[in-house]
């Protein structure tokens, strides 16, 4: 009888050492995607310039401004024509492509060389990203007013959506990529 306690306390343990890995691990994801995400988003305004620079907009006329913490990059007024859309669009997808990339091609690869809790946390982080800025493109871009005026005066429900996005991420990357496989 002893010996049947003594491994049901040795399991506990074992949980136990294993979720505070595990919550350590998501810190370390939060504290990777802070500087990540002033990368997306140089990268994410970066697509909206080279679209606007692809639908004839001169360099010069291109305004970088910050709102609040939200970057912004914006054309003249006498360009909107049906191109804006694709220059909506591009922010968004140009940096979630580039996070897809990152994610599938290097990150992934990475992991199944060595799988620790850091190469874990980075791909959290990364998928985290990835969900935030698939989402950003496609909202930016179908409802651009409604995306701008949310992001602008902070309220509405794009922050939500936005949030429930990068949520949604992270969880697959958990499903996809089992903690308890690592430690």
């Amino acid at each position: 009888m002893l010996k049947v306690y003594n491994c049901t306390k040795e399991i506990v343990n074992d949980r136990q050492k294993t979720i505070a890995k595990l919550y350590k691990a998501i810190a370390v994801s939060f504290l990777i995607l802070l500087p990540l995400e002033v990368v997306v988003a140089v990268i994410h305004e970066g697509g909206h310039a080279i679209a606007g620079l692809m639908v004839g907009v001169p360099l010069r006329e291109i305004r970088f401004s910050i709102h609040g913490v939200v970057p912004m990059t914006s054309i003249p007024l006498r360009f909107a024509s049906s191109n804006l859309t694709f220059f909506h669009y591009a922010g968004g997808f140009t940096s979630g492509l580039i996070l897809i990339i990152v994610y599938f091609l290097y990150w992934n690869r990475n992991y199944q060389n060595k799988p620790t809790t850091m190469n874990w946390s980075v791909g959290l982080a990364i998928a985290a990203a990835l969900g935030g800025e698939i989402f950003i493109g496609f909202f930016e871009g179908r409802f651009n007013a409604i995306y701008m005026q949310d992001v602008y005066y902070g309220t509405g429900i794009t922050p939500v959506l936005i949030a429930l996005a990068i949520i949604g991420a992270g969880l697959i990357h958990i499903i996809r990529f089992p903690f308890s496989k690592i430690v």
